[in-house]
Parts: C-alpha cells; sequence; structure tokens
C-alpha cells in the first residue's frame, strides 16, 4: 500500500470529521494500477463534514471519528506504529499551516461570493433548514464561513492535543 496516500487520505477526511469516508461505506475510493500498490484516493464528498451535519458524533469538534465508527482498516493501520507516526508527523505540518488554511479559505469566500448569491437566488436554501445538509440556519453566507472557520479551529486544537498525548 501506498503510506503517504493512506496518512494523507486518513488525515484530511479526520480533520474534516468527513464521515461519508470515514465509515468506508460511501465516498470512499481507492485505486490500484495494474502491478501497482494500493492507493487511497480520490478525495470527495465533503458537503457533510467540517460541522455540517445533524449526525450526533460528526459536528462536535472532539473525538477521532474512525475510533468513533470503530473503522477497522483505520482502527489496524493506527495500531501500525509507522502508519501512527507518519500521522502524527503529517498533522503537526497541516497544523503548523493553519493559518495559510484559514487564509486560503478566505480567498475562497471573496471567489465564491458570486456563487454563492446566484445560488441562494435559485435555491432559496440559505435560511432554510434541510435535514443532512445543513446543521444550523446561520442566517448569512459570512455568518457560514465563520461558523467553517472556527469549527476547523477548534478541530485542529481538539486533535493536537489528541495527536500530542499519542506514542
Amino acid at each position: 500500500m501506498d503510506l503517504e496516500s493512506f496518512v494523507d487520505w486518513f488525515l484530511i477526511n479526520e480533520i474534516c470529521k468527513n464521515g461519508d469516508a470515514m465509515s468506508m461505506y460511501t465516498s470512499c475510493y481507492m485505486n490500484y494500477k495494474r502491478d501497482g500498490i494500493l492507493k487511497m484516493g480520490p478525495l470527495w464528498d465533503f458537503d457533510q463534514s467540517l460541522g455540517n451535519n445533524n449526525a450526533t458524533p460528526l459536528y462536535p469538534t472532539d473525538g477521532f471519528l474512525f475510533q468513533i465508527y470503530n473503522n477497522k482498516w483505520l482502527m489496524r493501520l493506527f495500531e501500525d506504529p509507522i502508519f501512527r507516526n507518519k500521522a502524527k508527523e503529517r498533522f503537526y505540518y497541516f497544523y503548523s499551516r493553519k493559518n495559510d488554511i484559514l487564509k486560503k479559505i478566505n480567498s475562497y469566500v471573496s471567489y465564491l461570493k458570486y456563487s454563492v448569491e446566484e445560488n441562494e437566488n435559485r435555491w432559496h436554501t440559505m435560511n432554510e433548514f434541510l435535514p443532512y445538509v445543513n446543521r444550523d440556519v446561520l442566517g448569512s453566507y459570512q455568518n457560514e464561513v465563520s461558523y467553517l472557520k472556527m469549527w476547523l479551529i477548534n478541530r485542529l486544537e481538539w486533535m493536537k492535543t489528541a495527536f500530542d498525548n499519542i506514542d
């Protein structure tokens, strides 16, 4: 297996608390080229991640999702010190760049502004509760963005504490 692809797939989905992927029942893809090695990916389907889901284990920022879901593949990988150490090392890489991640979100906020307006003009969903689509009705695009950033900061902080306590 390609260790780096498994580690990156794990961390990106775990940071985002992406239940669709971490359950490994839906939205989880692997790829394999003949005479090659197994790789994770592509990544996709993040609509019910980053605190945007009513399912109890998905919206709080604490807890490793692979443990909550009792994901056998990831539980076994996490027992392996090579995988665990690589995951910790890679997490600290992402954590050290959290300000860059937040800046990137801000750049996307500006970039997507008109798309958000057109989406609202077409679908009228900004102030509507839709089961399994949004956890809260926050009243504005800016409030949605603020929630996303705060959720992500809290998630990264929880994960840092958790990784700091893992041997």
